[in-house]
């Protein structure tokens, strides 16, 4: 695997890769359970898939508000965010604002897809009282609180389907390996990290980043 980019300075070498083999962060423990459906792709939670059969979404903005009822009367949730998916050289999704029961959606457009061929609707997210419990504890969070949690949820899987996951290699001027972690979400954060790490260092690197 060859490096995305690298940078020198003594005799430390910082090369920077993309993380390849890192794991869905649905995976994880999240406040949220994503539902999707979509013709070429495996997206969203695994297990809450069956969700859209069981409420019989079709893929149609028509079909939030009945979806949108079914997981707030069956699963208790209290904040229910539409999923739309950008299919166009790679894959990006998006949420919208949350669904309000009786009310119409709109269809929400990439920036780089403003008369919107290649998006179309592929589910949603929510929050349950499980994930509440998971995330929070005993705190009752805000409304707010819950729907910030939920975008930035799609946030991360959107950064993780578009591959911007990355790791880093710290060696020695003769190929030792001083430092190696993978599985940063953003330049920014795996940046961070090699900072930190270059400060028990005797040299600093310029980020080829910057």
């Amino acid at each position: 695997m060859e490096p995305i980019t690298e940078t020198q300075t003594g005799q430390y070498t910082a090369k920077f890769y993309q993380d390849e083999f890192t794991e869905s962060p649905r995976e994880w423990s999240n406040l949220g359970l994503m539902a999707c459906k979509h013709r070429n792709y495996d997206l969203g939670d695994q297990a809450a898939n069956a969700i859209i059969d069981q409420a019989d979404y079709h893929d149609s903005a028509n079909s939030f508000n009945e979806l949108a009822e079914y997981v707030q009367d069956t699963l208790g949730a209290t904040v229910v965010l539409p999923l739309y998916l950008l299919d166009h050289s790679g894959i990006t999704i998006s949420c919208g604002s949350p669904i309000v029961p009786d009310r119409a959606v709109e269809q929400t457009h990439f920036v780089s897809d403003s008369r919107g061929w290649d998006t179309s609707i592929v589910g949603v997210i929510f929050d349950t009282p499980e994930g509440t419990r998971e995330v929070f504890g005993d705190h009752v969070p805000t409304r707010q609180q819950i729907i910030e949690n939920l975008e930035a949820e799609v946030k991360t899987y959107d950064q993780y389907l578009t591959g911007d996951v990355y790791g880093y290699i710290i060696e020695d001027s003769e190929g030792n390996e001083v430092d190696a972690c993978w599985g940063f979400y953003g330049v920014d954060e795996v940046e961070a990290e090699v900072l930190t790490v270059l400060e028990s260092l005797p040299t600093q690197l310029a980020l080829p980043f910057a």
